[in-house]
C-alpha cells in the first residue's frame, strides 16, 4: 500500500514557527505523488485500486484543509501555500491564461516560491 511519507527536507517540528505547515504541505505533495503514480494507464481501473485512488485522495483532502488552516508566519511557510495552491489548482490556473484574476493569482505564486515574496 502507498504511503505518503515525512521527507528529510521537512523541518523538525518545533524549530520554525511554520514547521507543521511546511510538513503538511510536503505531505500533500508526496500523497499526491503516490495518487499519480498508482493511477494506473488504463479504462478499467481494478476494484482494489480504485480503492486505494479514493483513500490517498482523502489522505491528501485531509492534509490540504490541516495546511489551509494554519497561518503562515515566515517566508518559507508562505512558500509552502503557494506551493500548495498550485498543487491543487496548477492545471486551473494554466487553463484560464485568459482570466486575470488566474494569472493574478499564478503570478503571485510564482512570486513567492521563486523567494520575490
Amino acid at each position: 500500500m502507498l504511503q505518503a511519507t515525512y521527507t528529510p527536507s521537512t523541518p523538525v517540528l518545533g524549530h520554525n514557527p511554520d514547521a507543521e505547515l511546511i510538513h503538511l504541505v510536503e505531505q500533500v505533495m508526496a500523497t499526491w505523488q503516490a495518487h499519480s503514480e498508482a493511477l494506473p494507464n488504463v479504462v478499467d481501473i481494478p476494484l482494489e485500486t480504485e480503492a486505494e485512488l479514493r483513500r490517498l485522495a482523502e489522505l491528501e483532502d485531509a492534509y490540504s484543509e490541516q495546511a489551509v488552516a494554519l497561518p503562515a508566519l515566515t517566508p518559507a511557510g508562505l512558500r509552502a501555500k503557494a506551493e500548495l495552491v498550485l498543487l491543487l489548482h496548477g492545471a486551473d490556473l494554466a487553463a484560464a491564461a485568459s482570466c486575470i484574476e488566474q494569472r493574478a493569482l499564478a503570478s503571485l505564486c510564482a512570486d513567492l516560491i521563486a523567494g520575490r515574496g
